[in-house]
């Protein structure tokens, strides 16, 4: 007999009660890191679409607003930018490849490094979540999660 294979996803994490959803994530952000959550409903304006559907939605922003925002700091110049933002992106126009590099990046990176923080704070309370499944232990896995809960 073949063994078997699961697939596990966010909802495997969930099913346990976990809340490990992105607008959970949002709601960590409200208490250990609003500043944080200010800049990301400045650049996502629609804030409550962003959340529902966050991976896709991080790539949907308003480069407009984001010049307009910062033209008057002095980081929007009529930079070159780099080659992979004009490849990527070429109905930017370059005056806007300068904003997009000062402000998005460090911006992503900070979504990074709280969303790993938070992620962490999950790890660290997987143990109250009773397991529900009871899952073989010889079968084979696959994970799309982040949290440890299956090795729980």
């Amino acid at each position: 007999m073949g063994r078997l294979l699961y697939i596990i996803g966010n909802g495997f994490d969930k099913a346990h009660g976990l809340p490990s959803g992105y607008w959970d994530f949002r709601t960590w952000l409200e208490v250990h890191n609003q500043e944080l959550l200010y800049d990301i409903k400045d650049i996502w304006k629609n804030s409550t679409q962003l959340w529902s559907d966050f991976e896709r939605s991080l790539g949907i922003v308003d480069y407009r607003s984001v010049e307009e925002k910062y033209r008057d700091y002095g980081l929007v110049e009529h930079a070159e930018g780099n080659r992979k933002l004009r490849e990527a992106h070429p109905e930017i126009p370059p005056s806007e490849h300068h904003a997009i590099e000062t402000k998005l990046k460090p911006l992503v990176k900070r979504i990074r490094i709280a969303f790993n923080e938070w992620v962490e704070t999950l790890n660290q309370s997987i143990e109250r979540y009773l397991p529900i499944l009871n899952l073989e232990r010889n079968a084979f896995y696959i994970t799309f999660n982040y949290t440890e809960t299956l090795e729980v």
